[in-house]
């Protein structure tokens, strides 16, 4: 790891942050604001794909989720990056991941490895009351109406409720590593240990601004309810609702890396005083 960043990683850890959920939020919307044809149809992309892959069964989101999507977020980011410093977005841009495939799609397999690992007691618990089998078969393309599902029990209930702390902990914790990767060049598990040091540090503001995120989602999604009489109109609002609340959700989360670790380069050197005001004496 270079040593400019361990010792701002060192710094931050040692001395803390301000990470205001609200502010960070905002500065997302902000950013997409000055290009929403670029990060809209990103988002769209990446939905697309996820839902042709979608079609292919346990396979396809398996695909989607350890190959596909890390590449998507991974060109998400590079897009946000180009947009902040004004530089012009091209169609190929949705390819610019590329040259991270490997680490992207790695630390995708070892952050999934880990929250796998993390929530096998609830994944055992499921198989045992019948719930995967239920799930498997909605995904095969069963109508979950004609379907019995079955009953968990109380024992299962509790388990997958005290199983969902650490698993929430460690997927909020994580988020940071895919930036790690692409604009500080650092391997993809040092990658996750070093998100996960740094934002352990204000992990609840993380937190809020997730929780914020998903406010903000079910809030326009009931705007658009009344369109439900519409099916086709509904259709396309609650897509164009998704893609924007994701758009904003990963540029809130490229902006809260950027003014507290930095993102390399001559932006560094512009955010250094932005990063002072962030840390706490």
């Amino acid at each position: 790891m270079p040593q400019a960043l361990e010792d701002k990683v060192q710094k931050v850890v040692q001395e803390g942050y301000n990470f205001g959920a609200r502010k960070t939020f905002f500065d997302g919307l902000e950013l997409v604001q000055k290009n929403i044809p670029a990060f809209v149809g990103i988002i769209i992309f990446m939905l697309i794909t996820s839902y042709l892959l979608g079609l292919a069964g346990v396979v396809g989101v398996v695909v989607n989720s350890l190959l596909v999507s890390p590449l998507v977020v991974g060109s998400f980011f590079l897009i946000a990056h180009k947009v902040k410093i004004g530089e012009r977005v091209e169609p190929n841009d949705i390819y610019s991941s590329l040259r991270f495939a490997l680490p992207l799609i790695l630390i995708g397999v070892l952050s999934s490895l880990i929250l796998a690992v993390v929530l096998s007691p609830s994944i055992i618990s499921m198989q045992n009351s019948g719930m995967l089998a239920f799930y498997q078969q909605v995904l095969d393309g069963a109508d979950p109406t004609t379907l019995e599902m079955p009953q968990a029990s109380g024992t299962a209930s509790l388990v997958l409720l005290l199983n969902m702390i650490p698993f929430v902990y460690l997927a909020i914790a994580f988020y940071w590593g895919t930036l790690f990767i692409l604009f500080h060049d650092v391997s993809f598990y040092r990658a996750l240990e070093l998100s996960r040091v740094v934002v352990t540090k204000r992990w609840g503001a993380h937190f809020r601004l997730s929780l914020l995120f998903g406010f903000v989602l079910v809030v326009l999604f009931l705007l658009v309810s009344p369109l439900a009489l519409l099916p086709t109109a509904y259709g396309i609002a609650t897509q164009v609702v998704t893609s924007i609340g994701t758009a904003v959700y990963y540029a809130a989360i490229y902006e809260g890396f950027r003014q507290v670790v930095g993102v390399g380069g001559e932006d560094d050197t512009n955010q250094s005083d932005a990063l002072m005001d962030h840390l706490v004496s």
